[in-house]
C-alpha cells in the first residue's frame, strides 16, 4: 500500500475542535469520492463508529484531533483485530504521538493521507488489577502527569499552547506525592524506587514535545520504562526544562529500563493518563504487555526511528 493512494477512508471528527478544522476537513474530501468525514460526540461513540467504519469496508481510519481522539481509534482498531490502517489528522494542543509519526502539522498530515507511505507499529496493552485492560499506542505517565492534567482547563491550554503543561508541571510539583514504586522488566531483577512519575513509552514525546524517552522505537518490539526519582522542586523544573529544550539521556533523577513485559507496583495507586486521557477507574495496572507490529499506520516523510541521545 506504500505509495499509493487509498479509496476509501473514514476520517472521524469531533465538531468541538472548531468550524476552521471543519472547512479544512472538507476541502480535503471534496475530490475525493472514497472519503468521508463522519462526526463523533464523544469517546464512547467514537469508539463504536470506529468498529462500524470497518465494516462498512473503509481501508484507513482516521483520528482527526488530539491525542485523546488518537488513543480512542488506535485503541478500537487494535482491539478490532482488523487490517484496518490508522491515518491521523492533529488538531490537539499538544499532537505528541503525530510528532512520532514524524507530522508536523495538519498540512503534512494531509499529504501524508494522500501518499499512504504506512509503518507496522507496536501498541502496548495494560493489564489491570480489576482484570480489565486497555491499549495504547504513545505514552502511559503516572504521578505528576495526571495532576499537572488536572490543573489545566481548556481556556489554559488554548491561551498558553503547549507551554501550558509545563505552568501546570511548576504549579503541582511542590506537593508532589512520592510512591513506593517497583518495577520487573521481563526477567531482570526488579527495580524500586521512591518516584513521583512513571512513564511506559513507546513513543518518545508526551505532555506537548517533552521528550522523556529519547531512545523509544515505535517498531522496535520493546517499552521504555522512566522512573523520576523524589527530588526538589528545583530539580524537577530543572529537568522539566531540559526535557522540553531536547533529549535528555541521562540524569541523577531518572531511571531507566526496557522490556517486552513489565510488571508494576505502586504504593500508593498510581493515577495514570494513557496517550493524554485521564483513567477514571479505581483499579491500578499491573501489568504492561507490548505487542509488536499491530497496527498499521500512515507515516510523514519526517519519521525516523532513529533514536536521538542527549
Amino acid at each position: 500500500m506504500t505509495q499509493e493512494r487509498f479509496l476509501r477512508v473514514s476520517i472521524l471528527f469531533n465538531p468541538g475542535a472548531g468550524s476552521a478544522a471543519e472547512e479544512k476537513l472538507a476541502a480535503l474530501v471534496a475530490e475525493r469520492p472514497g472519503w468521508c468525514v463522519e462526526l463523533t460526540d464523544s469517546p464512547e461513540d467514537l469508539h463504536e463508529r470506529v468498529g462500524r467504519v470497518i465494516e462498512s469496508g473503509a481501508e484507513v481510519v482516521v483520528a482527526a484531533g488530539g491525542d485523546g481522539t488518537i488513543h480512542t481509534v488506535a485503541q478500537a482498531i487494535a482491539d478490532s483485530g482488523s487490517d484496518a490502517v490508522m491515518g491521523v489528522l492533529p488538531f490537539g494542543t499538544a499532537n505528541d504521538f503525530a510528532r512520532s509519526l514524524g507530522l508536523d502539522g495538519l498540512e503534512s498530515a494531509a499529504d501524508a493521507l494522500v501518499l499512504g507511505e504506512t509503518r507496522r507499529l507496536d501498541v502496548i496493552r495494560v493489564h489491570f488489577d480489576d482484570g480489565t485492560r486497555r491499549s495504547f499506542v504513545n505514552v502511559a505517565s503516572g504521578g505528576l502527569a495526571p495532576r499537572i492534567g488536572e490543573a489545566l482547563d481548556d481556556e489554559t491550554k488554548s491561551r498558553w499552547g503547549v507551554l501550558a503543561y509545563a505552568r501546570g508541571a511548576l504549579e503541582v510539583a511542590g506537593e508532589a506525592i512520592v510512591y513506593d514504586v517497583r518495577v520487573q522488566c521481563d526477567d531482570e531483577p526488579a527495580i524500586a524506587v521512591r518516584a513521583v512519575g512513571a512513564a511506559f513509552a513507546n513513543g518518545r514525546m508526551c505532555g506537548g514535545g517533552m521528550n522523556v524517552a529519547p531512545t523509544a522505537d515505535l517498531e522496535d518490539g520493546l517499552l521504555d520504562v522512566v522512573l523520576l526519582e523524589e527530588s526538589s522542586v528545583a530539580a524537577l523544573a530543572t529537568l522539566a526544562a531540559r526535557m522540553k529544550m531536547g533529549e535528555v539521556e541521562v540524569d541523577e533523577h531518572l531511571v531507566r529500563a526496557r522490556g517486552r513485559e513489565i510488571v508494576f507496583q505502586s504504593t500508593p495507586p498510581m493515577p495514570f493518563v494513557f496517550d493524554g486521557e485521564l483513567l477514571e477507574s479505581d483499579s491500578p495496572p499491573t501489568r504492561f504487555e507490548l505487542l509488536p507490529s499491530a497496527i498499521e499506520v500512515i507515516v510523514g516523510p519526517a519519521y525516523s526511528r532513529e533514536a536521538s541521545l542527549g
